[in-house]
């Protein structure tokens, strides 16, 4: 069996090591590890804070991209978020005040997949009114 536990690495210890030896490698993974300290995100968006989590992704449909001529923007939001919240989340984010946040839930749809139902997720959706003359780029990479 122990032909076995080399071909399969069940015990995951690297090829020529004794029990109770760590390789060269791990080692140095190991102290690398322990010795600096975790590593910032840089890839966080800039503004991204403690309510990055309310704004999930812009709602793309029709009625949105109309209503962007306007100075409205569709989000989808967390189904426990509020106004205030979705008001502090545009601000912070994105740096604009918005005036008015309307907030609508949406029930999920009854979905099929041959003989078995199910349904899709209920999920909230806000629509955020800003300032004349002041537009944001939601769609940026």
């Amino acid at each position: 069996m122990a032909f076995l536990d080399k071909l399969f690495r069940w015990k995951k210890k690297p090829f020529g090591a004794k029990r109770g030896e760590q390789s060269a490698a791990s080692k140095a993974q190991a102290v690398a590890a322990k010795s600096s300290p975790l590593p910032a995100l840089s890839s966080a968006p800039q503004g991204a804070g403690r309510y990055a989590h309310v704004l999930l992704r812009p709602h793309v449909s029709e009625k949105s991209s109309l209503l962007q001529a306007s100075g409205q923007y569709i989000f989808e939001v967390g189904i426990s978020s509020s106004k205030g919240e979705v008001m502090k989340a545009v601000e912070e984010l994105f740096g604009i005040k918005p005036t008015a946040v309307n907030m609508t839930r949406m029930a999920g749809k009854l979905v099929r997949f041959g003989r078995s139902g199910g349904q899709t997720k209920d999920w909230k959706k806000a629509v955020v009114a800003l300032p004349a003359g002041k537009t944001i780029d939601v769609y940026k990479k």
